[in-house]
């Protein structure tokens, strides 16, 4: 049987198909389809030109065309037969314009991918590089096709003979072969930097290589293809046939790392975990709802003591900060007695557990959860918890207390995230510790906000900071308006936005509080506040959990010129020792009613603004329930107005009863103590007279 080219097209194509289906299917399943990028918007484009390309080149195959004639043969076709062929080459012609557009969008997938993952670090201006060759040598490629054979009709010719540059074309092999590796090579280089500097082992480096550097397929497929392809420049079938390889061995590598996080999960859930310490580490420790961003932990023994090394390098070792020993629990040890440590970070979409042995360890399983301390992880590094002795979850005892004082709320971190565009934002949060928010309030609220605070400001109720700040780190420059919930129900959708509220329900104990609220006007002229972390006043040794969260809307765009807030992506994993350097700074670029949302341990701060315009925003602030905020609402706001505040924001001010309970009046709820006391004012009769 014969080499049969329809066959071979349809089924590559097909086969093509399946593979972006998975895709699409991998990344509904991660990210859901609100939060699809420009790679799938290019990954769509590129089937639909791989449909058109191969519908075309079947059609010109099976019509005929002008290639392979020369002057003498040209003549001979009969004239009956010249229009066919002249509608052959047309589809030929439109074949090498759907090839090129495909190549490109293949690789535009890859590039989106690139300028998402090098987000706020310095690999993404080699992306962006990247992405301005692409759109070069794209078009060249374009241009030449067009430009080799003026005009285009010569192209579809057949009496007289146009020649070879506009049937055969075998310019457009050897350029748009330079063109297309050249493009490939500059697509990838961009990740290995980030692999360089990523803290994984030697083996995930070597894993992630080979899937980053499948590139070099595309390559030789290319090279090949041109080699055949003019070796044969009258055969069609041979140029043809390389091309839908090439097409295919391309779309299997950028669809590749989306297969990753599903194929991981599915890897996951098959081994499953074997430990007997698993259930401990549920009860005790603190997972991700959402997916997980993990990053392999050390540990080893030490004088039989177990050290954790953290992400950032912090080191947990046998000495409390008294001087005492204690002894390092593992999290969960297998059956094999290898111990399993955990940690969140990097960019790597999926979860990998580093085993060890800890042949010096003087635990047995049984005591691995159960003594020392317990090391949590929650996607922002490693949290100490010392206990001397963990009491067993079946002891009645324990169990009681638990239930009374509230404390399986504070554990219960898990989560069951079934919003995909949530679980994205988490994901983005416990990799770089902020994550942007496009189009959260629309214009008409931002306007309204915007007037607002104009009104604020002329009728003289901006308070103390409303026009000019009090010191260098409030800002000369920068007004603020404090307690706007005392000023105004036009900003209450702002502080109980739902996405917001969401992620504080992930990264926060439940009945967190309000921390801080009020307008922030950065004028022309402004300096760079001094980089922060909100955090920053509590004694804790980084990194911990998140003490707070914060938001930032931005009521004017941000841009890198008028103060936008510059953040240093994945410092909310440092330890104390670290301090960022302005080159690691990046600022928050946002459009008009977008926000920023982070963590309290993000190092960050405002912007320079060299503009001649202000930018305003607003900044909301939350703690945990069990910390002083920043802002005293319960005096800032008005008793007489709690009616007309929604009922959540009440509860965040401080009116709510805390776990269990915290912020209590005479045992009860702080709302009802102002209720009281109201009613008395009001009456002019106290229910409590003096004793």
């Amino acid at each position: 049987m014969g080499y049969n080219l329809p066959v071979e097209l349809f089924t590559e194509l097909g086969i093509g198909i399946l593979i972006f289906s998975l895709r699409f299917y991998a990344r509904w399943k991660t990210v859901g389809p609100q939060n699809f990028g420009y790679d799938d918007m290019f990954a769509g484009i590129a089937v639909v030109f791989w449909i058109l390309e191969a519908t075309f080149l079947y059609t010109c195959g099976a019509k005929g065309n002008n290639i392979g004639l020369n002057e003498t043969t040209a003549m001979q076709v009969p004239d009956n037969q010249v229009p066919i062929l002249v509608l052959g080459s047309k589809l030929a012609y439109a074949a090498w314009v759907f090839y090129i557009l495909l190549i490109w969008s293949l690789k535009s997938v890859l590039l989106s991918l690139y300028i998402r993952l090098t987000m706020g670090i310095w690999q993404q201006k080699l992306a962006r590089i990247m992405i301005g060759l692409s759109i070069a040598t794209f078009l060249t490629s374009l241009l030449w096709h067009i430009c080799s054979c003026l005009p285009p009709s010569k192209s579809w010719q057949v009496k007289p003979y146009p020649g070879n540059s506009c049937t055969s074309r075998p310019g457009n092999y050897i350029l748009i072969t330079i063109m297309d590796v050249v493009t490939d090579f500059g697509i990838l280089i961009i990740p290995f930097p980030m692999l360089l500097e990523a803290q994984l082992s030697r083996r995930q480096k070597i894993s992630l290589g080979f899937l980053f550097s499948s590139g070099i397929f595309v390559m030789i497929c290319a090279v090949v293809r041109a080699y055949y392809s003019l070796s044969n420049i009258n055969d069609l079938s041979i140029a043809l046939g390389w091309a839908s390889r090439e097409i295919l061995v391309a779309s299997i590598v950028v669809c590749a790392p989306s297969f990753k996080p599903i194929l991981s999960r599915a890897k996951a859930a098959i081994s499953g975990n074997s430990g007997s310490g698993s259930g401990s580490w549920k009860r005790y420790g603190n997972l991700t709802g959402g997916r997980s961003r993990q990053n392999n932990t050390g540990h080893q023994a030490e004088g039989g003591y177990l050290t954790s090394v953290t992400a950032s390098g912090h080191r947990f070792s046998g000495e409390n900060m008294r001087g005492s020993r204690f002894k390092m629990a593992s999290l969960s040890r297998s059956k094999n007695g290898a111990e399993t440590l955990t940690s969140f970070q990097g960019e790597s979409q999926e979860r990998i557990n580093e085993t060890t042995k800890a042949p010096h360890s003087p635990h047995s399983s049984s005591e691995d959860m159960r003594n020392g301390i317990h090391v949590t992880t929650q996607g922002i590094g490693k949290v100490p918890i010392l206990f001397k002795k963990m009491p067993s979850s079946s002891d009645h005892t324990y169990s009681t207390i638990v239930a009374e004082v509230g404390a399986y709320k504070r554990n219960v971190r898990e989560l069951k995230i079934k919003d995909a565009r949530i679980k994205y934002f988490i994901e983005e949060v416990n990799t770089n510790g902020y994550v942007v928010i496009r189009n959260a309030f629309d214009k008409a609220d931002i306007d309204q906000a915007k007037a607002e605070l104009e009104l604020l400001v002329n009728s003289g109720n901006g308070g103390p900071a409303g026009t000019n700040g009090r010191n260098s780190f409030e800002g000369l420059r920068t007004s603020r308006i404090y307690a706007l919930l005392d000023k105004s129900r036009i900003f209450d959708k702002f502080i109980t936005h739902p996405d917001v509220l969401a992620l504080n329900d992930y990264f926060l104990n439940p009945g967190y509080l309000i921390n801080a609220f009020h307008s922030v006007t950065i004028q022309p002229g402004e300096k760079p506040q001094t980089m922060h972390h909100d955090d920053g006043h509590i004694t804790m040794p980084r990194p911990h959990e998140p003490f707070g969260t914060g938001v930032i809307v931005a009521l004017d765009s941000f841009t890198e010129f008028n103060g936008a807030t510059a953040v240093v992506p994945k410092s909310h994993l440092w330890d104390e020792t670290r301090w960022p350097d302005s080159k690691e700074a990046c600022p928050v670029v946002m459009d008009s009613g977008s926000m920023v949302y982070f963590l309290g341990t993000l190092w960050h701060g405002g912007g320079k603004n060299s503009s001649k315009m202000e930018r305003k925003a607003l900044n909301m602030q939350y703690c945990q329930p069990w910390i002083r905020p920043f802002e005293n609402h319960i005096v800032a706001v008005d008793w007489n107005k709690l009616d007309e505040i929604p009922p959540k924001v009440v509860d965040m001010m401080g009116y709510k009863l805390g776990t269990p309970f915290v912020g209590n009046v005479e045992g009860g709820s702080p709302l009802r103590a102002v209720n009281r006391r109201l009613k008395e004012y009001r009456s002019g009769i106290k229910e409590n007279p003096k004793l």
